[in-house]
């Protein structure tokens, strides 16, 4: 039997939660960070089997990156979160101090 990927749509309405059918025909259950969070360093977790617990475990992870993002701890391999406006005037400023500093 092939693997099948479950509705796209989120059934769970848990944010990154995923689910894909084992060839055995079981459900398996993953947390998957977005492409931004992975680029900070979030990495996609197993959930298990059982459909409850993995929700409460996805939903753990997802208020773990809103305390992140508010700027709580971080885990160790997760860089600190910057929003991106404050990104783009960081670079700026950099950019300004650069100019500056040929004259």
């Amino acid at each position: 039997m092939a693997r099948k990927s479950a509705n796209p749509s989120n059934p769970f309405k848990v944010r990154n939660m995923r689910a894909k059918q084992l060839r055995s025909g079981a459900w398996a259950y993953y947390w998957q960070p977005s492409d931004t969070l992975r680029a900070k360093g979030w990495e996609a977790q197993a959930l298990g089997n059982d459909i409850g617990v993995a929700i409460d475990k996805a939903r753990e992870l997802n208020e773990d990156v809103a305390r992140w993002k508010a700027g709580a701890a971080k885990p160790k391999a997760v860089q600190t979160f910057v929003p991106r406006q404050a990104a783009r005037i960081a670079d700026a400023l950099e950019a300004l101090r650069k100019m500056a500093e040929r004259k």
